[in-house]
């Protein structure tokens, strides 16, 4: 297992399974993916986009490492809006905006947003 993914398999597990940006559960890996759906209710490409990934609070261009300390695990689809902003936004500014997006539920489709919520802590 390469460094990435153990840091990306420990944050996933320090966070008790939920993204560090909407506190929604993460499928594990792409092997849990059709029975993370059928619990949920989901369809595969909807589950799919829930599968966990490490994100750096920190991006490697921007100097970030592939450390513990930097990564967190996140949904590939919040992971993937962050960085598709022109300009991401600092990880708590980021997590902040989730938020409010999910309280409206403008964020993730409706079943997602049933999902219990648990947040992990805050890591910056």
């Amino acid at each position: 297992m390469k460094r990435i993914q153990k840091a990306r398999a420990r944050a996933a597990a320090s966070q008790n399974g939920h993204c560090h940006y909407c506190g929604k559960p993460m499928v594990p890996d792409k092997k849990s993916i059709d029975v993370f759906a059928k619990q949920y209710g989901l369809k595969k490409k909807q589950a799919g986009e829930l599968l966990a990934t490490a994100e750096h609070l920190l991006a490697r261009c921007e100097g970030g490492t592939d450390t513990g300390k930097n990564i967190v695990a996140a949904h590939a689809v919040c992971n993937r809006r962050r960085h598709q902003r022109k300009n991401a936004p600092p990880p708590e500014q980021f997590r902040q905006l989730v938020q409010t997006r999910c309280e409206k539920g403008r964020w993730h489709i409706p079943a997602v947003l049933k999902m219990p919520t648990h947040l992990p802590p805050l890591r910056t």
